[in-house]
């Protein structure tokens, strides 16, 4: 694997599974933050829609704040939690003071139990990746202290065909003639 494929593995790999948890962590943080000093604003179902595969409902909501402001958003309502939103229907959020962006629609905020499967999950994953990218750099280098050169690195030359030799004539007999 050369340098290039390497980083890009790593980058993919590894960097990936890492942004994604650091997101995790600060949606739980927010989740946190929110059950001790959040406030709590009522809203509506504006539109929704299927996600991506029918994964999940894509729900636009409206948040009416306090101070008689307005919130956009939308989440992800899970496939399997049941009932749908539908528009016009009502719902609560909870909003940072400071910070009315920072908001999550309750029972959408990231549980500890996910948080912990997940940060498993891809922390398996990015350990394995490390894993491989070391086994194979570990024996490319094997190779090369060998004096091998690894098979992408082999060119291949076409031989030249051997000489064409005539076929056999072959007698011709007559019928009985044994």
């Amino acid at each position: 694997m050369s340098t290039a494929e390497t980083v890009l593995a790593v980058v993919a790999l590894v960097g990936v599974p890492l942004a994604a948890l650091v997101w995790e962590f600060r949606q739980y943080d927010l989740t946190l933050k929110l059950r001790d000093v959040g406030l709590r604003a009522r809203g509506e179902v504006l539109h929704t829609r299927w996600g991506f595969k029918h994964s999940d409902l894509v729900v636009k909501y409206v948040l009416h704040l306090e101070d008689g402001s307005e919130v956009r958003g939308e989440y992800g309502h899970p496939r399997a939690l049941k009932p749908y939103p539908a528009v016009g229907d009502a719902l609560e959020a909870l909003y940072l003071p400071h910070n009315p962006q920072r908001h999550q629609v309750v029972g959408m905020g990231v549980k500890l139990a996910k948080l912990v499967v997940d940060v498993v999950g891809l922390g398996l994953v990015m350990i394995l990746t490390v894993h491989l990218l070391v086994v194979d750099h570990r024996k490319q280098q094997a190779l090369e202290a060998r004096g091998s050169t690894p098979p992408s690195r082999l060119r291949t030359y076409e031989e030249p065909t051997p000489p064409s030799r005539p076929h056999p004539t072959r007698e011709k007999h007559q019928v009985g003639a044994y």
